[in-house]
């Protein structure tokens, strides 16, 4: 007959506590994933238009295809939820390129971004 274990049987209070921290994190990056691959599945089949990707979009202008250990994307962002405007910025893991209505977009690991290049500011930076 099988013996099993409950955490706080199998770990110390220490490493229980780990393993739910590590628990939470997991949560948080199988949701990231899991709206990666809506996303991606969506370009495939051809159904993601620019306009279902909201007008809240960070943009990267001046951006250049990058590669560290993945392939990313290196630019100046403006309209990041969580970064200052006109910062240089190397995004995660790029995953797609989507050209919709004249418009380049790129979908990093943890969200899409508009893809401008310098010119389409008028040469400002």
């Amino acid at each position: 007959m099988a013996s099993y274990l409950t955490p706080s049987e199998s770990f110390g209070h220490g490493e229980e506590m780990k393993s739910r921290i590590m628990s939470s994190r997991l949560s948080v990056e199988i949701d990231r994933l899991e709206s990666l691959l809506r996303d991606l599945r969506r370009v495939e089949m051809g159904t993601l238009r620019a306009s279902d990707l909201g007008d809240s979009l960070p943009t990267l202008e001046g951006y250049s295809l990058s590669v560290g250990q993945v392939s990313c994307l290196e630019g100046i962002v403006f309209g990041h939820p969580k970064l200052p405007d006109g910062e240089r910025i190397v995004t995660s893991q790029i995953y797609a390129f989507l050209e919709c209505d004249g418009q380049l977009f790129g979908r990093t690991k943890n969200r899409w971004y508009r893809l401008n290049s310098i010119e389409d500011r008028g040469g400002r930076v």
